[in-house]
């Protein structure tokens, strides 16, 4: 992850500065979520085909249902057509024609593109501080009173998947770039 790391991370820390986002927490965990989701982007698009978006086994072990109705996945093959990419792994075709809006970049016919690292940094750094990809965003648990990197996760994934580990890379970016 190295390699990728070395690439990557300045590339993020030049889009916080880009992006307004000055707070050593928040960069911090900007870039734990980089390591979890991409391995500092290792891996721009995810490994699997993405037909399994339709289902996910969640924490307590139950099926449940995320195609449609949660990623809007609304034509066949969009599974794999948009499955995740980038260094949070943006996924599904309501979170690309999303980002197609907000850059002016069409991520819905090219997909592709969402891996590009120059685009896929201003969709981490933008989407946490904006809370873009789940209505929470980095301020409501890293600010001037709290630094909360294990609730944090919930910026991304809407829930606290990893938070744990996040949060430990997190306090580890944090005690370099302070």
């Amino acid at each position: 992850m190295r390699q990728y790391a070395e690439e990557s991370i300045p590339l993020i820390i030049d889009e916080c500065k880009i992006s307004g986002v000055a707070d050593p927490a928040q960069i911090a965990y900007i870039l734990a979520t980089s390591e979890i989701e991409s391995q500092c982007g290792k891996y721009m698009t995810e490994l699997f085909d993405g037909d399994e978006y339709t289902y996910f086994e969640n924490k307590y072990g139950y099926n449940t249902k995320i195609g449609k109705e949660q990623l809007d996945n609304t034509q066949p093959g969009d599974g794999a057509k948009y499955k995740g990419r980038g260094y949070t792994q943006l996924t599904g075709r309501g979170s690309y024609q999303k980002w197609s809006d907000l850059l002016g970049i069409d991520l819905v016919m090219f997909p592709d593109k969402a891996a590009q690292p120059d685009i896929a940094k201003q969709i981490l750094v933008k989407g946490m501080r904006d809370g873009t990809f789940t209505g929470y965003k980095l301020s409501d648990y890293i600010n001037n009173s709290s630094q909360d990197f294990f609730n944090a996760r919930n910026i991304v994934n809407g829930g606290l998947d990893r938070a744990s580990e996040i949060a430990s890379i997190a306090e580890g970016y944090f005690s370099v770039l302070t």
